[in-house]
């Protein structure tokens, strides 16, 4: 059988769930809308990418009652106020 495919029916699975849980998440889910706690949130780090653009990265720890799960947020450098 195909792994990816299996994957990819097992996302779109998860995908109707009415009120999605961190415990739901899975690899290769895409526009997932969770509600969960902000836990922590580490100091925002300028990093150059491999196509010569800076961007500020912060990685977030959120939770539910199921567990937690860390959250990678991007902003562009441009857009970042100063």
């Amino acid at each position: 059988m195909d792994t990816d495919k299996i994957r990819r029916e097992i996302t779109k699975q998860n995908l109707k769930l009415d009120s999605p849980l961190i415990q739901n998440l899975r690899y290769g889910m895409k526009k997932v809308d969770l509600r969960a706690e902000v836990l922590e949130i580490e100091k925002p780090q300028l990093i150059h990418t491999q196509y010569g653009k800076s961007v500020m990265l912060t990685n977030v720890w959120i939770g539910d009652e199921t567990g937690k799960a860390t959250l990678c947020l991007w902003v562009n450098r441009q857009t970042y106020p100063s």
